[in-house]
């Protein structure tokens, strides 16, 4: 319990959140981004960077509410399910009888020893069948009611962070028609929910991108949107993000089990699933497993997230950061793809165009956001703005324009939502313009090549 009081002190001595500062886009200021600017959650690392002001920002959360306790809670659907009868985490719990092998990494025992010192109601956090994970879930179940699941949850066992895993079930679309970026636009607005509803309680929420699914054609071409619709959310908010999807694209069969929905673990069974090691089961090593990349990937988070509340400054000093102002004359620079970022043109926008020079544009009276985007090569881009909403909720609040240059004359390409383009290589602009005087509210922006099997990705 020595590391929870360091834990307890650390936090409090970091300021209180201000007033409306967990509103959306909150680590910015209108017009007035800090220098240097937000650090970028590039898709070539798993556990997103935590230099100083991230872990300020978690330690800020944790020292908001009173009363948490070394434990976490898990949010999520089936993949995330069972306690001690299932392979997400339970079999680091000693009644499980499993044979954990951490493979050597002292930080991970140590983590599993620290989030045992205290249960989740009568059992550890690693045991606990949470309130707010059930099998065939998506991310709006999880965030609705009052109480919510959510809520319900953090009530029963007053954690200090929760894993949140959704998307599995978020990428069907049951018949409904719409198109992916919209589906992936609901997504976002239901896991923007949990997090401020887990902020608002003073949880720190580890957002983590859902396994692919290859059941289906569809339901693996939606993978890389959806995994990107909340690597902005996080980024936005300044969480820890970890990049599921990204490790089970490495593994065999992406990590999945025959049904091609839920990741694999060795046919020894569930409590193999804490193997670490190199060790072999079924004619694979026991990390070649999508659940026991997920337990490794998971404590490697939590791992993180108790090294910085316990006192910890940065845990990666100079992570690239998002460079200019987001004006036509200072465009926010794109690095590389996949892009993600999160905005809210009300307060972080500029009013200068209204009207766009390409045939069908939709006026914008509102305030936009400018990118550049230089291409070293020719690509098939999918640039989307989710903003929660689709359109069975109504007229969309904003729009997208593809520029040859910065200005709203060069505009090539424009489209509520969403547009697609093949490009030859060059540099590009793109606008994220309100359909609305007052501005359209926060957004997630999603740049990124088009998926295999998109048809509509022209």
């Amino acid at each position: 319990m020595r590391a929870w009081a360091l834990l307890l002190a650390a936090a409090a001595l970091a300021p209180p959140l201000a007033a409306g500062e967990d509103s959306p886009s909150h680590p910015s200021k209108a017009r007035g981004e800090p220098a240097p600017g937000r650090p970028l959650y590039g898709a070539d690392r798993t556990q997103s960077p935590i230099p100083a002001d991230v872990a300020e920002r978690l330690r800020r959360v944790a020292a908001a509410s009173s009363g948490r306790l070394p434990v976490f809670a898990k949010v999520g659907d089936s993949v995330s399910y069972g306690g001690l009868r299932g392979p997400f985490l339970g079999c680091f719990d000693p009644a499980s009888g499993a044979r954990v092998n951490v493979g050597g990494r002292a930080e991970l025992a140590r983590a599993i020893d620290f989030y045992l010192s205290v249960p989740a109601g009568s059992v550890s956090s690693f045991a606990r069948d949470s309130l707010a994970v059930e099998v065939g879930r998506n991310a709006a179940w999880a965030a609705g009611g009052s109480p919510s699941p959510v809520e319900r949850e953090v009530e029963a066992t007053r954690p200090a962070a929760a894993v949140v895993m959704f998307g599995s079930n978020d990428v069907q679309c049951y018949g409904c028609g719409l198109p992916d970026w919209e589906m992936a636009s609901i997504y976002f607005g239901n896991m923007r929910r949990i997090a401020d509803l887990l902020l608002a309680k003073g949880v720190v929420p580890i957002l983590s991108s859902a396994p692919p699914r290859t059941d289906d054609p569809a339901n693996l071409r939606r993978t890389p949107i959806f995994a990107n619709a909340v690597r902005a959310l996080a980024q936005g908010r300044l969480l820890p993000f970890l990049d599921y999807e990204r490790e089970m694209e490495r593994l065999p069969a992406l990590g999945l089990g025959p049904d091609g929905i839920h990741p694999s673990f060795c046919p020894s069974g569930v409590g193999s699933a804490c193997r670490l090691d190199e060790g072999t089961c079924g004619g694979r090593r026991f990390l070649e497993y999508g659940y026991n990349v997920r337990n490794l990937v998971t404590l490697e988070a939590l791992s993180r997230l108790k090294a910085v509340l316990s006192g910890e400054r940065e845990l990666d000093p100079d992570p690239p950061r998002l460079s200019g102002q987001g004006t036509w004359a200072a465009p926010f620079a794109i690095p590389s793809l996949p892009f993600t970022d999160l905005r809210d043109p009300r307060r972080e926008g500029v009013s200068s165009a209204k009207a766009y020079g390409c045939r069908g544009a939709p006026k914008a009276p509102g305030p936009e956001v400018v990118y550049r985007l230089a291409l070293s090569r020719p690509t098939a881009l999918r640039i989307a703005v989710l903003d929660g909403t689709s359109r069975m909720d109504g007229p969309a609040h904003l729009a997208v324009y593809l520029l040859g240059s910065a200005s709203p004359r060069a505009c090539q390409k424009a489209g509520e939502r969403s547009v697609a383009a093949t490009l030859p290589a060059g540099t590009y602009h793109l606008a994220v313009d309100s359909l609305s005087p007052a501005g359209g509210g926060e957004y997630a922006l999603v740049v990124l090549e088009c998926a295999a099997g998109d048809r509509s990705c022209r």
